[in-house]
């Protein structure tokens, strides 16, 4: 899909997603012959899933930290629209008594 038609369905404008792929945060599209941004359908989750944790508070050095394989932040919030595992940097709760 074309950066217009990504933007109209994560409800950005393109500018948030050339951004977004400045910062890393959304991977560099493969081009059309005509040197058109050509995105699978996934992008629309992944900017869907920026813009939603950036609403709660997230920065986007959360968000891309939450993006690397180890991080926590914004991934364990949105655990569940994230395709990857989940893991924790802190351990088990305290025990009292």
């Amino acid at each position: 899909m074309t950066i217009g038609e990504l933007a109209r369905r994560a409800g950005v404008k393109a500018q948030t997603i050339r951004f977004y792929e400045r910062e890393g945060l959304v991977p560099v599209p493969a081009r059309s012959a005509a040197g058109y941004r050509r995105y699978p359908a996934e992008a629309v989750e992944r900017v869907r899933f920026i813009r939603a944790a950036k609403e709660v508070g997230f920065t986007l050095e959360e968000i891309s930290a939450g993006s690397q394989p180890h991080g926590t932040s914004a991934r364990v919030f949105f655990a569940g629209s994230w395709d990857r595992p989940v893991r924790s940097q802190k351990g088990p709760p305290a025990r009292e008594g």
